[in-house]
């Protein structure tokens, strides 16, 4: 009965702690650099723009629980095996079975981060709609002193917002194909690097289809010589190989120097 109970808990584990779909997606996991945006970015904006849906919505499954879930079960799992006396006569099956779940631990808590500083940026690619304007005049429009958004004069928001919403697309449509000279048009070279390498992890064609899909500028500031901008991406995906749905909670962080185009010089995901 024992073993039993073991190869059940095995597989469950196995299944249970599975790498989520949503880290295969363009920038799972978060890359590059990182800002503090607006804390009210998870409410839903009044008039925000919008993708054309796709597919059926349906709600996404909340994330940040794994490493929680895994922290309880675990515990669990070894009050089970001291109160049954499973460390009385160790046999092959509790050696791997304790092998599995250090494993699992290993996983949960040994994640990477990214998050290296880059350089300067001279690759242009990320294009979206702007109103000319002759020179920068900076005016706040955020009551927040913590959270800059300050736009150069005659800034198109809902243009460049709109316009975000079909690089997303097309971008994510080229990691899913592996076309990383697209991916290069938008990244600095440094992020290349580090997508590159992540892209090398996963198989040669993924299929990830954009169900729903928002976005919304939640940070703006001037830079020496140029610009600087976060925009949040809300909406679900749904990885077809697997027939999967995950939500997408996704931040962009693009910097814009002279007249060269915005480039993505980090992401965030959850």
């Amino acid at each position: 009965m024992k073993y039993l109970f073991s190869i059940v808990l095995a597989g469950f584990l196995l299944v249970s702690f599975a790498e989520p779909a949503a880290a295969k997606k363009f920038g799972g996991g978060g890359f590059g650099k990182t800002f503090k945006t607006s804390p009210f970015q998870k409410q839903s904006p009044a008039s925000p723009n919008k993708a054309a849906p796709n597919g059926d919505k349906s709600k996404a499954a909340r994330p940040g629980m794994g490493g929680l879930m895994g922290g309880l079960l675990a515990g669990g799992i070894f009050a089970y095996l001291l109160g049954s006396g499973a460390f009385e006569g160790l046999q092959m099956m509790d050696i791997l079975l304790f092998a599995l779940i250090g494993f699992v631990l290993f996983k949960l808590f040994a994640r990477p981060k990214h998050a290296p500083q880059m350089a300067g940026m001279q690759r242009t690619g990320f294009e979206a709609p702007e109103a000319a304007n002759t020179g920068f005049n900076y005016q706040s429009n955020s009551e927040s002193q913590s959270i800059p958004l300050t736009f150069p004069e005659g800034f198109d928001v809902k243009g460049f917002e709109k316009g975000a919403l079909e690089h997303f697309t097309l971008v994510h449509k080229a990691w899913d194909q592996g076309e990383l000279a697209t991916i290069a048009e938008y990244v600095h070279p440094d992020l290349l690097a580090q997508l590159t390498h992540e892209r090398g992890q996963y198989a040669a064609q993924l299929d990830n289809q954009i169900i729903d899909l928002n976005a919304q500028i939640v940070r703006a500031e001037p830079i020496p010589n140029g610009h600087r901008l976060s925009i949040l991406f809300r909406g679900l995906m749904k990885d077809m190989q697997k027939n999967e749905e995950h939500g997408v909670f996704d931040v962009w962080h693009l910097e814009k120097h002279a007249s060269d185009a915005w480039l993505i010089v980090g992401i965030e995901a959850e």
